[in-house]
């Protein structure tokens, strides 16, 4: 289904296409660095996410008001324009993002997201061949959701690490993620 032919509310529209020309733009930038040095490419994907990353979370923040209320018929018409207009631009080729999108509700023991996250969550390392692939996997493993996985995370250490160093024998039982 062509994103052209579904009917969504004409901010939401606007505003999707505000975010393809952002990306687009993103895209045109690292498209540029594609022939630097790998410390200028380091440098350049850190000013980028400085200055796209805020952007992008914008969007993101304009377009929930209007579909958080939608009844679930509704809600899966702008879904679906949402993935038809940024599929190419956004999943095509982004190991992170085509992971999640085969899974999209997750599913019990989806250790490989969490990987993803903790594994390229940051401005350390990087996931992908081209500049804007690393871009695009670095966003979707730095926003707030997957940020709040890295917190658990560093919450969990240091908890553990307190009963540990109070006790001189523990016990720990896990029971599954999610």
């Amino acid at each position: 289904i062509a994103a052209e032919l579904i009917e969504v509310d004409k901010k939401f529209e606007q505003l999707t296409k505000n975010l393809i020309k952002t990306l687009e733009g993103a895209r045109l930038k690292c498209d540029e660095f594609e022939d630097k040095s790998d410390q200028e490419k380091k440098n350049f994907l850190k000013k980028i996410r400085e200055k796209i990353f805020p952007q992008l979370n914008k969007y993101f923040r304009q377009c929930w008001p209007i579909i958080e209320d939608l009844p679930f018929r509704e809600y899966e018409k702008y879904r679906l324009y949402f993935r038809e207009s940024l599929d190419n631009i956004i999943k095509k080729n982004m190991e992170v993002n085509e992971h999640i999108r085969a899974k999209p509700l997750g599913y019990a023991g989806d250790y490989v997201t969490m990987n993803y996250i903790y594994d390229y969550n940051g401005d350390k390392c990087f996931l992908g061949r081209s500049l804007y692939e690393r871009f695009i996997n670095s966003y979707t493993c730095s926003v707030d959701i997957a940020e709040s996985n890295i917190g658990r995370l560093k919450y969990i250490k240091s908890e553990l690490l307190n009963v540990i160093n109070k006790q001189s024998s523990i016990s720990i039982l896990s029971i599954g993620c999610g």
